[in-house]
């Protein structure tokens, strides 16, 4: 009985060490190489249940090969493959460990995107549990928009990085020509809401922020800023190099314009008026507006010309809207 009792633990053993042998052919030096080559990215777990192991780590290895290894020294007690719901980008997969809760942060390629796996360990198996997303460039893209718009300039100025630019990861991946078409709508938007709530120098500061916001964001697509150009021009030129389109931006500087001379600033809007005529000289609105403004002024023979110009393409157009009664007393 004893020698039968023998032999079975004999066995047992024989059986151990084999198993130990065959998960032991791959050391931790061979699992630290990713499949891509070079080294892979890997987190060693505390306070997580160490099964049997001195140490647990996870190993990223390629975009299907996340494991969960046990430890004593360079030797492979056990290893788990971990329940990926996808792939993930192996370069930028990175593991973190909180006890018995292991989060897998993989990041996309050439984007702040992240995608978040958690999963958990109990020292017997790995259950994955969720998935979020979370991508900081967005995030800031979208509070900086947010901020202009509701006039925050406390939360603006603290977002801003050294220089006027926004840290943003891959700004090529996020901001573009809609990307400033739909701040500078946004921006008019609000504005708007002032104007009508009678508060007109508010809404001219209000948009005028958010069109600074725009100059900021073309610079860090840009990575410079040129900050000796001025506004207008400087709204322009951030406008025009990521090609903007002027359908895009002028009726937003036209009323910029407006509000100023609503506010009384009649040398302010004049220029801003200007530049609307130059971006699109068959925008009738921007000649009144213009007249409006060097009449205020007592430049009346300037004035009369842009009433006539008004006059002409109102005509033109053949809208059948009457014209305000001074165009015709003033143009003469």
């Amino acid at each position: 009985m004893r020698l039968k009792s023998l032999s079975v633990l004999v066995a047992v053993i024989f059986f151990s060490l084999s198993a130990t042998h065959r998960l032991n052919a791959q050391t931790l030096d061979e699992l630290l190489l990713s499949e891509q080559g070079g080294a892979a990215n890997d987190e060693t777990c505390k306070n997580a249940p160490l099964a049997g192991a001195a140490a647990v780590r996870v190993i990223v290895r390629g975009n299907e090969n996340v494991v969960l290894v046990g430890t004593r020294g360079k030797t492979v007690v056990w290893k788990k493959q971990f329940p990926l719901p996808e792939e993930v980008n192996t370069p930028k997969t990175n593991p973190t460990c909180k006890g018995r809760t292991i989060e897998l942060y993989s990041q996309f390629p050439f984007s702040a995107y992240t995608k978040v796996y958690t999963f958990s360990w109990d020292g017997h198996s790995i259950k994955y549990l969720s998935t979020r997303s979370e991508d900081p460039s967005a995030e800031t893209l979208e509070e900086a928009i947010r901020a202009a718009e509701t006039g925050d300039t406390v939360k603006l100025s603290s977002l801003y990085a050294e220089g006027n630019y926004l840290p943003i990861f891959y700004p090529m991946n996020y901001i573009g020509n809609s990307t400033l078409a739909e701040a500078i709508k946004r921006g008019h938007t609000a504005a708007t809401k002032l104007y009508k709530a009678e508060k007109s120098r508010e809404a001219a500061v209000r948009l005028a922020l958010m069109f600074d916001l725009t100059v900021a964001l073309a610079n860090t697509v840009a990575g410079d800023d040129d900050s000796s150009t001025k506004a207008p021009d400087k709204w322009l030129h951030a406008w025009k190099s990521l090609e903007v389109e002027g359908a895009d931006y002028v009726y937003a500087l036209n009323d910029y314009g407006f509000f100023l001379q609503q506010a009384g600033d009649h040398k302010g809007a004049i220029p801003i008026f200007n530049i609307v005529i130059k971006e699109d000289p068959q925008r009738a609105v921007a000649y009144l507006n213009l007249a409006d403004s060097l009449w205020a002024l007592d430049r009346k023979g300037e004035a009369k010309a842009h009433y006539k110009t008004y006059q002409r393409l109102m005509a033109e157009a053949n809208k059948g809207i009457p014209l305000p009664p001074r165009v015709a007393e003033r143009s003469g």
